[in-house]
């Protein structure tokens, strides 16, 4: 009767039907299924309107089950891929660290010179990316278990996008790539975390000079748009398809390029879309493949800092005198 009651308060007619979850007298939660049936009609009209009720509790505790299931085989999966590619991605920097560690170590015949400077480089961009790799790991931890605390300030996101260029400026002339960097003209501070904005920056920067080709191009934008500052990286490169770009936030997901010659374990642009969203921003992609992509990040606007000079933080993002 309750529920025929219930089902009478939700106004359903004839062949409608509602769920209801309601408690038992045991405290137990209960599910249930609900219809209005016309048993009989006499000259076209309704003569007698029943209530059906269809307990479906246990059907529901079937089905979350079966969700449950299917999720911890999930992260199950995951997590054997995150071990599979960890244990690749690391073993690679250590064994380079080791083995010219070792040959700095090995004696030499008399009159041979050690090349000494170019092992040294080989051990220290080795452990850069050992580092980097680890400083990931533990973003995504801090961010999953919500332990990642950001010191939000206004400031100048011109000269900062700058620092942060200019720091890959070496990566790029390695791959050919050529960079630009335009922001435009008295551009307001924004409300950010300076450390992790440049971080941003600097994850977006290095996946478009990554995956660009010999000769190719990464601009890197700076303007006002719909209230915000707009930070915007675009490149000439291999571009995404809508499948790919479907998956791209997706920790661990390298989008099928994990045979190729970039390294990486898939966790930069997840880290990245975090950081923008804890700063009160908005990441965003625009990509085709084959043509390039495009990497939008809007941040709140702050209002106590002074505007930079957009030709002068040109010239230091593009390594120039100045």
């Amino acid at each position: 009767r309750y529920l025929a009651a219930r089902n009478d308060e939700l106004g359903a007619g004839p062949g409608e039907v509602h769920a209801l979850r309601f408690v038992h007298g045991d405290g137990q939660e209960r599910h249930a299924m609900v219809r209005h049936v016309i048993d009989r009609y006499d000259l076209g009209k309704p003569l007698r309107i029943s209530c059906v009720v269809l307990y479906v509790t246990e059907q529901r505790r079937i089905e979350q089950a079966l969700r449950d299931k299917e999720a911890a085989e999930a992260a199950s999966r995951a997590k054997s891929e995150f071990l599979s590619h960890m244990s690749h991605e690391l073993r690679t920097p250590l064994n380079a660290i080791l083995g010219f560690s070792h040959l700095l170590q090995a004696e030499r015949p008399a009159g041979q010179v050690v090349d000494t400077r170019r092992h040294a480089a080989h051990i220290h961009r080795a452990g850069r990316h050992l580092l980097a790799l680890i400083d990931d790991l533990l973003d995504i931890s801090r961010i999953e278990i919500g332990g990642l605390q950001l010191r939000l300030r206004a400031m100048d996101a011109v000269q900062e996008t700058a620092d942060a260029m200019l720091e890959l400026r070496t990566d790029a002339d390695a791959h050919e790539v050529h960079l630009a960097f335009d922001a435009a003209p008295g551009m307001p501070p924004v409300r950010a975390d300076p450390t992790r904005l440049r971080q941003v920056v600097q994850n977006l920067v290095s996946n478009a000079i990554k995956y660009n080709r010999p000769g190719g191009q990464v601009v890197v934008g700076l303007k006002v748009h719909g209230g915000q500052v707009r930070i915007e990286v675009s490149d000439n490169g291999l571009g995404m398809t809508p499948e790919q770009q479907a998956r791209l936030f997706q920790p661990f997901d390298r989008l099928g390029r994990e045979a190729s010659e970039v390294r990486g374990v898939g966790l930069g642009l997840a880290i990245t879309r975090h950081l923008v969203e804890l700063m009160g921003g908005q990441l965003s992609v625009h990509s085709q493949p084959g043509t390039g992509s495009s990497f939008t990040v809007d941040l709140p606007m702050a209002d106590d800092v002074a505007a930079g000079d957009p030709d002068a933080a040109r010239e230091r993002a593009l390594g120039q005198s100045g």
